[in-house]
Order: C-alpha cells, then structure tokens, then sequence
C-alpha cells in the first residue's frame, strides 16, 4: 500500500475567445481545459472526493489566491493516526471525518451523524465507495464478480467517464474485504498508458489486473481479455436499473453502451437468492436513514441561521420524519434517536 498512488481530480472546460481584432472572434472559440489534481499515498478516496467537490469549483474561478489559501488549510491538519475522530477545517468549513482502523468492519462506522455548530459536512468513511450503486446495474451478479476479483482474474470495467469507471474499479478492489487484493489495479486506463501495448497484444495471456476504461475504442483492442464489465451511468441513489444477464464476449459491440457483463466463468458457488433480497431491502433501509439525517440537518441549519421559511413547513417536515422513522426496524429507529435531533 506504500508505493500506491491515489489521485481524485476535478475538471472544468473554459470557453475563450480567440482574438478581439479577429472580425469573427464573436464565433471562433477555444476550449481551455482546467483541472484540479490531488495525489497521495493515503487511500481515502471518498475524502479527497468530498474536499475536490468543495474546493474546486471556486478554484477554477479565483484561481491560485484560492488554491494557496487552501493549501495552507491543510497544512493545519493533524496527522491521520488510526481511531481518531477529527476536525478538519476547509475554506470555512469543517469535516468531521474518522480515521478506520484495520478492526473496523466494512460497510459500518464507529463516527455518530451528530450534528453541532462547529460542523459542516460528516464523512461517516473516508475511503469507501458506494458498492451497491457501483455494481447496481449487475448486482446479480456481484458474487459472480467477488469470486473473479478473489482469484486474481484478469478484468476490464468499461464506464462512460473515468469518474465511474474509477469508483466501480475500487469496488472491486474493495469487494473481497476484509482480504487484500494484492494484484494491480487501475482505476483509469487511457491509450496513453505505457503498459497500453502490453495489455492490448493478443500474443500473450492478459496479466492479472483490473482495468478501468471509457474510451471505446478497447471493446475492441480488449475484446480477447477474459471478463468484461460494461457500466452504464451511474443511477442516482434508491434507483434500481434493469438487471442484466452474462453474455458472450463474441457478442460485445464497440459503440453499445448498455451495461453487461461478458465472460464466460462458471461461478464456483451457487448464487444465493435470499441474500440478495436482504442487502437490496437493506441498502433501501439504509438510504432512508441516509436522507433522513440529510433532512435533520437541514432543519438544523435553518434554525441556527434563520433561515426565511415558515413554521408550519417546518412543522410538517418534522412530522414526515417521525413517521418515515416509526416505518424503519428498530436498531435504524435507534441510530435516529440518537442523533436527538427530532
């Protein structure tokens, strides 16, 4: 994990006009590209994720004043040592945020949804993604893809923007936990890549690595590689797409963009329907309880900045919650409680 490095970015694509004394400036224009990079050895993904959404849209418009400023917030920030909860502040704002130790389970965080005065955004992880919304378009088949990952099979991930094509990679990785996947992984491939020829030949068996591409060009150069995982767009979150069924490679198109999954492995273990139905219904509950402390907070924020909007709008809110809260199992009911929000 030392010599790992991880890296979010943010981009932005800037229209310029080509010259004032060009009579057809008005209508000629150039696209400046403008990104924002963040690199590091340390693998909290959704951190740096949550820090680039906030700091990068007021980068690309005040430039480096901006950048400097914030640099020199994170300076201030204490060292990550493992199980401790920190306050880290960001351009006016603080994160609450918990650093995992290796006893921590996946998928659960010991950081409470308290909300106080002193708080801006709660991370309740740092470095997990959402794996029920990555596989969500072939979530039938994530026990299929937890075996491929477990024996080191060589994968592609075809996504539509390096965004997703990095968050589902990272799932993958992230799948077989509480083990390490100790093969090569890269959560965006381009054709400018060094290893692209080595990957792309067809004289040699693929190595063991999982690959994240957008471009479409490698449902063709990738065609011979053994399991490919085509993700459509991400859904937003309570959304579930239309599962998919294992097709032939034979059958994978260049230009088709609908998700699939294309292999032909023969899972070792029988699919177990019933799980299935248990993490979809509780990826349901736990959404509710997501949006139920979004609206919390929210209600929060509007009391302590007064916020223009009418007690009985308030009032009604309140209501909702109690009752989305009464309609949830009892140790969701008590998460809820504690917060002592309602």
């Amino acid at each position: 994990m030392d010599m790992c490095i991880f890296d979010k970015f943010e981009i932005k694509l800037l229209k310029e006009a080509t010259s004032r004394r060009n009579p057809l400036a008005s209508a000629s224009w150039v696209l400046r590209l403008k990104s924002l990079v963040l690199i590091s050895k340390l693998p909290y993904i959704h951190f740096f994720h949550t820090v680039l959404k906030q700091i990068a849209p007021e980068y690309f418009e005040k430039n480096e004043p901006y950048l400097e400023a914030a640099c020199n917030d994170v300076d201030r920030w204490p060292a990550p040592v493992p199980g401790k909860t920190l306050h880290l502040p960001i351009m006016g704002l603080v994160m609450k945020v918990r650093i995992p130790t290796c006893h921590d389970k996946p998928g659960t965080t010991q950081l409470t949804q308290q909300a106080d005065t002193h708080t801006s955004i709660i991370l309740p992880t740092v470095h997990e993604v959402d794996l029920f919304r990555c596989f969500c378009p072939v979530f039938l088949h994530s026990q299929m893809l937890w075996e491929l990952v477990l024996l080191g099979e060589p994968l592609v991930v075809m996504a539509p923007s390096p965004s997703e094509s990095s968050e589902t990679v990272l799932a993958l990785v992230n799948c077989i936990s509480p083990l390490k996947y100790f093969s090569d992984f890269r959560p965006y491939f381009t054709i400018h890549d060094s290893e692209f020829k080595e990957y792309t030949t067809r004289t040699q068996a693929p190595p063991s690595v999982i690959l994240g591409v957008t471009n479409p060009f490698f449902a063709k150069t990738l065609q011979h590689w053994p399991h490919i995982i085509r993700i459509g767009d991400l859904k937003p979150a309570g959304e579930i797409p239309k599962q998919v069924k294992v097709k032939k490679l034979k059958n994978l198109k260049t230009l088709d963009s609908k998700p699939g999954v294309y292999t032909s492995y023969k899972p070792y273990l029988n699919r177990d329907e019933e799980i299935i139905k248990q993490l979809q219904k509780k990826h349901t509950e736990v959404e509710t309880v997501d949006l139920v402390l979004k609206l919390k907070n929210k209600l929060l924020q509007a009391d302590r900045e007064n916020l223009p909007v009418k007690p009985d709008t308030v009032e009604k809110l309140r209501t909702h919650i109690d009752a989305i809260i009464l309609a949830l199992p009892e140790d969701l009911q008590g998460i809820l409680l504690k917060t002592g929000m309602t």
